[in-house]
């Protein structure tokens, strides 16, 4: 399953930075299938200019109700075309990373009556040299078998959202920034035991 954009504008006049969303139909899967490796494609050319990509659940509608699969627009997490409190994240992709094949014990889940039918991929344009006119069609190829695994597994987002308030002031050779995880968060959840597959650092 390929989840790619279809030759859309990368690069912003005048911006170093541009967010693109696109959105998907999943298969029309009865049953619940497992995902099982997820790798890039990125378009020849343009590797300079991919900084990361996400692939997601809508879980809330909200602004996406009126949405359709193939619609493409600039995004970012302050917009009103896109919210990460509506997104259930399946697969992440940044530079310098090959992709996912997961252990034979456990699979993404996809499919059957549990997890909507529109899936959005973001990805994060980087343009430093303010390049105009780029065009991209890069995504993500997804593996998925009917045949389930023992597990289902998921992503864990951990970590301090990146704002201007991070910025290190001039003169400082160091700047700590704590995150805190407070019982709120996980009263809910109860005991769990968690096996890390892999990890992801986004900056």
């Amino acid at each position: 399953m390929d989840v790619v954009m279809s030759d859309v504008l990368a690069t912003v006049d005048n911006s170093d930075t541009n967010y693109v969303c696109k959105m998907f139909e999943t298969p029309k899967l009865k049953k619940k299938h497992h995902i099982i490796n997820y790798e890039p494609i990125i378009q020849p050319g343009n590797e300079g200019l991919l900084h990361h990509m996400v692939v997601s659940y809508v879980i809330k509608y909200g602004a996406f109700s009126s949405f359709l699969a193939g619609y493409e627009t600039t995004c970012d997490n302050n917009g009103e075309n896109y919210k990460e409190e509506y997104l259930n994240f399946i697969a992440m992709w940044a530079v310098g990373n090959s992709g996912a094949a997961l252990p034979n014990i456990t699979g993404l889940p996809i499919g059957g009556t549990k997890y909507t039918e529109l899936l959005v991929l973001q990805i994060h344009y980087d343009n430093p040299e303010l390049l105009q006119g780029v065009r991209d069609s890069s995504g993500m190829r997804f593996y998925l078998t009917p045949t389930l695994r023992e597990q289902d597994t998921g992503i864990l987002l951990t970590g301090v959202f990146i704002s201007f308030w991070m910025m290190i002031p001039p003169q400082f050779d160091l700047l700590t920034v704590r995150g805190f995880c407070y019982g709120g968060c996980t009263d809910d959840v109860g005991t769990l035991t968690l096996s890390m597959l892999f990890t992801l650092l986004r900056y």
